[in-house]
């Protein structure tokens, strides 16, 4: 079992995100939604089929961020 670390109101370039970081690769992945400032969310779910829910990830997936613009 890995236990990740969140960190509330971590800034980019375009807003604010909360964030986890994983303690074993200390990669650091948004919660709210994608952004270029930091790891896909979706691809730590790769690795491990539980980590979403399907609904999860499709939110997650289609959350807008102006980084993507």
């Amino acid at each position: 079992m890995v236990i990740f670390e969140i960190i509330s109101d971590v800034e980019c370039d375009w807003g604010k995100h909360t964030i986890i970081q994983c303690p074993k690769c200390e990669d650091l992945f948004t919660t709210d939604g994608p952004c270029q400032a930091f790891s896909n969310l979706i691809r730590l779910a790769e690795f491990n089929k539980t980590f979403l829910t399907d609904d999860e990830s499709r939110e997650y997936s289609e959350s807008i961020h102006p980084c993507d613009f």
